[in-house]
């Protein structure tokens, strides 16, 4: 398992799940199948397009974390953040529960995102700082500004005048994720060249441009991959091939689509749209997942469009509460 850090050199955009209308929003967490397809592309740029070293690529890849926050707050001493659980902590149960929840409820919600320590203690089961999620230091970390952009038909000439998001790090922060499968040697030669390319859209216009560094994750991740929990949260898009063996518990779904960008092929045409289970979902039983062809077949044949939905999982304990509310 690698730890990958982006330091970001210029503005990012990330569209949005759910678009505004006449206003591009942007979101602050880059989903693992656009990091894959970040990954992929830029090994095909490396290989001449190479078909067979591709499809090598791609089988290797073994899991994906989706990208979130991180920064440093001292010389090597990093804080990473994660996607908030979307069952209850142990806090809203028990003596005291119901007052907590009552409480804490609305501002735990509001939070997308939360510490590795306190995500580590909410999936075993044990108490969190609650006072903690009042600020978030995340919400810190990043700016965001709209800018308004004009656009002119090219059948019509017609102008047309929206609004778009680009998102700036702190000098101390950016994204990080976690990968496993690939060796590190051909990494950091996909790394070395997607970094010039830039992540995200409006690439062409210098935006996504970023330095990395790749470690493996220290000891405080151990928790996580090796926790006893019966239950499991993915902190990846997860896409299920066999849905006789899914179990979720909570989750949320996002919804996936856009336009095909291949470093092979000439075009871009819409991709297909398809539904994944959000990172923070739980489930009962290990999620695995696999790939999902998006390629619009009947105007796009050059090779598959993936999306990468296997499931990066930790294991977690849920705690049952009196009702049935869970945050999401």
């Amino acid at each position: 398992m690698r730890l990958v850090r982006l330091r970001f050199k210029t503005g990012l955009h990330l569209g949005a799940d759910r678009g505004g209308i006449g206003r591009e929003k942007v979101q602050e967490i880059v989903h693992s199948d656009t990091l894959f397809s970040m990954l992929v592309n830029s090994y095909a740029d490396i290989v001449s397009g190479n078909a067979e070293k591709i499809a090598s690529l791609i089988d290797s890849i073994e899991t994906l974390s989706s990208g979130f926050l991180f920064c440093e707050y001292r010389r090597k001493q990093f804080e990473y953040y994660l996607p908030r659980p979307l069952t209850d902590p142990v806090n809203f149960s028990g003596k005291h529960g119901k007052e907590n929840k009552l409480r804490w409820h609305k501002e735990l919600k509001r939070c997308l995102y939360i510490d590795r320590d306190n995500f580590s203690k909410w999936i075993r089961g044990e108490k969190i700082s609650l006072v903690k999620f009042k600020n978030q230091g995340y919400q810190e970390l990043f700016t965001i500004n709209i800018r308004p952009q004009h656009a002119r038909d090219r059948l019509t000439n017609a102008s047309n005048i929206y609004h778009a998001g680009e998102m700036f790090f702190d000098k101390t922060a950016g994204i990080y994720f976690l990968i496993d499968g690939v060796e590190q040697g051909i990494l950091k030669k996909i790394l070395d060249n997607a970094a010039m390319k830039g992540l995200g859209g409006r690439r062409s216009l210098g935006y996504g441009v970023f330095d990395f560094e790749i470690e493996p994750p220290d000891d405080k991740w151990k928790p996580l991959f090796e926790g006893s929990g019966d239950n499991f949260i993915i902190v990846s898009l997860y896409y299920p091939m066999n849905l006789n063996a899914l179990s979720p518990m909570a989750y949320s779904l996002v919804l996936r689509k856009g336009w095909t960008f291949s470093s092979v092929a000439l075009g871009q045409f819409k991709r297909e749209t398809c539904r994944m289970f959000g990172e923070g979902s739980i489930f009962a039983n290990k999620p695995a997942g696999g790939l999902v062809n998006v390629a619009p077949k009947a105007i796009f044949s050059a090779h598959p469009v993936y999306r990468f939905g296997k499931a990066l999982a930790f294991p977690c304990t849920v705690q049952e509460t009196e009702d049935d509310a869970v945050l999401s």
